[in-house]
């Protein structure tokens, strides 16, 4: 991904969704309970250096800060902090949020270097869960650039994962499933749905090119065979809404599905009615078969999921995959569709449903505010990092493995030390 989309990735998703964009994982847009990570995080850090004999003084660098999780937890031990990232959207909450305004400040640097910082600055520099997101190529300009500008003495606390977990291969044959979604539950919000409109694949095409340069999508149109459809109404939800839906997967395959395949339920929200555009980043939450499921056997899981906070009309998709793999759609099987109205806590007493409202086709504009391109994940290998930090003269203290970057990937972190 080049640097530029990079940064307008980052940029909307700190509009939308800063939480759970950082912490996909975390499952909540619950401020309090996020800061908090990151006060127990530099904690264990800071004991982990004391067990080494170190302790940092200023200044402080938090690398790719987002909102300040990490940021703000430094500036209870530092009294000069510095939080850098490559997305203004994030910058400006975290200056909103910034209780140490004495001790802390937010930069934005949109370069693939740190420039803008002079040789031997810093006594302490921190990057969690950002060099993953960022390609291979950039995050080792940015490791160099780090132990450039630390001070002689200084430490350098970073986390990547390296690869994918070896995880045994379902065949594309036994990737089929039946998903459906209890909605007994929700009567009060469904509403009646008029016919969505016909619109073309070549019409989002042109919008996805006009906006990121895509040539084509490899999606299912709404309407397709290989589409489940939820019954013909229109779920209604406020913006920025946790719901929890039970939903029961079915293995129709004649293959079952073993623990270490580690299937899981993903979710992701669609333009509607095109269905080709990811109107909304998926928050990351994904519920596992822990225990697999047999073949022609059923399971009923609970996902919990966040609405998205801009008001509209979206596809809230459901399918299964494989960490690293394709969704089962995209291999012959059958998606689930629910269409659903979002609006804003205001309006959601007045919002109706007139056929104007439901049948929305989204023009350029609200596209570029409102379609993102995926998070993208990479690693680099333990053993090339390590050489890349032997090679600019670190002094690698403790390699440990973390899961911060979720079950499917062997993922480190690293403590280095400049000499």
């Amino acid at each position: 991904m080049e640097l530029s989309e990079l940064a307008r990735n980052w940029d909307l998703l700190g509009k939308q969704q800063a939480i759970t964009a950082i912490i996909s994982t975390l499952g909540t847009e619950d401020e309090k309970i996020f800061f908090e990570t990151g006060l127990t995080e530099i904690k264990w850090l800071l004991e982990m250096l004391q067990e080494e004999g170190i302790t940092p003084t200023d200044p402080v660098l938090d690398f790719g800060c987002g909102i300040g999780r990490l940021t703000q937890a430094l500036s209870h031990y530092f009294t000069e902090v510095i939080g850098l990232d490559i997305a203004a959207s994030m910058l400006k909450v975290a200056k909103e949020k910034n209780a140490f305004p004495d001790r802390c400040s937010y930069v934005l640097n949109q370069t693939d270097n740190l420039g803008i910082f002079e040789d031997n600055r810093f006594s302490l520099i921190v990057s969690s869960i950002v060099l993953q997101h960022v390609g291979q190529d950039l995050a080792k300009s940015y490791l160099k650039e780090m132990i450039r500008v630390l001070k002689p003495g200084g430490v350098l606390f970073f986390q990547i994962p390296a690869q994918l977990k070896e995880i045994p291969i379902i065949e594309d044959t036994a990737c089929r499933t039946k998903i459906s979604v209890d909605l007994s539950g929700y009567t009060d919000a469904l509403q009646p749905a008029t016919t969505p409109p016909s619109v073309s694949p070549e019409h989002s095409l042109k919008l996805l090119r006009k906006i990121f340069g895509v040539k084509s999508r490899a999606k299912t149109p709404v309407g397709s065979d290989t589409v489940t459809k939820a019954p013909d109404s229109l779920f209604q939800a406020n913006a920025g809404e946790v719901l929890v839906l039970p939903v029961e997967i079915t293995n129709t395959s004649e293959i079952d599905w073993k623990a270490e395949h580690m299937v899981s339920l993903g979710r992701r929200w669609l333009s509607y009615p095109e269905g080709l555009l990811l109107a909304y980043a998926d928050d990351g939450g994904r519920v596992p078969l822990a225990s697999g499921l047999e073949s022609q056997n059923s399971v009923t899981v609970d996902m919990e999921l966040r609405t998205p906070v801009k008001e509209g009309n979206y596809w809230l998709e459901l399918d299964l995959s494989q960490p690293g793999r394709p969704l089962f759609a995209d291999l012959g099987s059958k998606r689930y569709l629910l269409p659903v109205r979002i609006s804003t806590a205001q309006n959601s007493e007045n919002m109706g449903h007139t056929e104007n409202a439901v049948q929305h086709v989204l023009s350029d504009d609200q596209i570029q505010e409102t379609v993102l391109a995926e998070i993208e994940m990479h690693g680099i290998g333990r053993q090339e990092v390590e050489e890349l930090l032997l090679d600019k003269g670190a002094e690698i203290i403790r390699v440990m493995e973390d899961n911060s970057a979720g079950e499917s990937w062997q993922s480190y972190r690293y403590l280095a030390r400049k000499p």
